[in-house]
């Protein structure tokens, strides 16, 4: 009797085990909330809530610390090739990070050092060597365009990039965050081109 009652007890046992494991299902499929500095449109999220969240994040910036450096997304309406996202943004102190319309996330090799820093003028460079790089690596032939970039400037150096009829938007963290500690997420704006001037 007694080994009857402890065989019910595992079956039930296992049966309660199973189950939770089922109503947990896979954790690691699900999307999970975004907690802590995060620079990019989140999932679903329309791109009109994303433009003024970007904007209110640029507005606070300059009204809280201007002079002081902070990480940004400077998102583009439409994909650009290397040279022309590396002219747009030839003048920040820093790019390291470069967002395809393929969606990769790429690190750029630029020292963070200003003595050692990539001269502004070679930044197109930098971005041609790594979209080429990327494609080397890919299976088709085609240079994907550059949806956005990650910055390291000053609120006040930022701000005039979101009066460029090329970007979509900049979305600033504040001066603390740390690269590597914040989440970055590529654009999902629905891409429109700038009209054409003249």
């Amino acid at each position: 009797m007694f080994t009857r009652t402890l065989g019910e007890l595992l079956v039930v046992a296992s049966l309660l085990a199973g189950l939770m494991w089922l109503a947990g299902g896979d954790d690691y499929a699900r999307p999970r909330p975004f907690a802590g500095d995060h620079l990019g449109q989140h999932a679903q999220q329309p791109d009109a809530e994303y433009q003024s969240l970007a904007d209110d994040s640029l507005a606070t910036a300059l009204a809280d610390a201007p002079g002081h450096n902070a990480f940004a997304m400077i998102s583009f309406t439409e994909p650009l090739t290397g040279a022309e996202a590396g002219a747009l943004v030839a003048d920040l102190h820093r790019v390291g990070t470069v967002i395809t319309q393929d969606l990769h996330i790429l690190d750029l090799p630029e020292p963070t050092e200003a003595s050692t820093r990539v001269a502004a003028g070679s930044r197109a460079e930098v971005f041609a060597n790594v979209l080429a790089n990327t494609v080397s690596a890919a299976s088709d032939a085609t240079t994907p365009g550059i949806i956005a970039v990650v910055a390291y400037d000053t609120p006040r150096h930022l701000a005039p990039l979101a009066n460029s009829p090329h970007v979509y938007a900049v979305e600033v963290l504040p001066p603390d965050a740390v690269f590597g500690q914040f989440g970055i997420s590529p654009p999902q704006v629905t891409f429109h081109p700038p009209a054409s001037v003249g």
